[in-house]
């Protein structure tokens, strides 16, 4: 059964890009894994140093748990839904996904556009520029309003190296279900 992964910060994005996850895995029959990835706060440029109590990883760790827990109960009056699964991963959100993608064979990923304010994204970089530049599986980035819940068109920019020829009969393969136009832009 394929697997789609969507890395949740539970803003309004994520949660939209949770709704266009599921309406995705109705039609290609996928089931959905929901993650989070739990940040520990850093204080400065020495916070590589920080201890930080065990504990505390813990009670982050299930209040995560929790959080997905109550989300999933929420979106669950669905009869239709997919399988959801969920996890919550101490690390960066690049880290969880590549860690989970890799872990559990992930077919597809998911995710809003931007989660963070702008404060954040200017402090902290894109969580989505660092997922689409070191992910192995495609993906789907959701636009804050999104209209539509389809695949009208796929874009795939390859220079069209071996690899990518793969990646691209993949990615048809995975996306049959809709009916896509594939729109190849070749970069040299």
């Amino acid at each position: 059964m394929k697997t789609i992964l969507v890395p949740t910060d539970f803003s309004v994005n994520a949660k939209n890009a949770m709704k266009y996850a599921i309406s995705l895995a109705k039609t290609m029959k996928a089931k959905i894994h929901l993650c989070h990835a739990i940040v520990i706060p850093e204080v400065g440029p020495t916070a590589g140093f920080m201890v930080w109590p065990a504990e505390d990883y813990k009670v982050m760790k299930k209040e995560s748990d929790d959080r997905l827990i109550k989300y999933i109960q929420k979106i669950s009056k669905d009869e239709n839904l997919p399988m959801i699964t969920y996890s919550s991963e101490l690390g960066t959100v690049k880290q969880m996904v590549e860690d989970l993608a890799e872990k559990m064979k992930i077919d597809l990923i998911v995710m809003g556009m931007a989660g963070a304010s702008n404060f954040e994204y200017f402090m902290l970089g894109s969580n989505s520029l660092s997922v689409i530049e070191n992910s192995k599986p495609a993906v789907i980035l959701v636009p804050k309003k999104p209209t539509l819940f389809e695949l009208k068109k796929i874009a795939f920019a390859t220079d069209l190296v071996e690899n990518e020829v793969n990646s691209i009969q993949k990615m048809a393969n995975l996306f049959k279900n809709f009916n896509s136009d594939i729109l190849l832009t070749h970069v040299k």
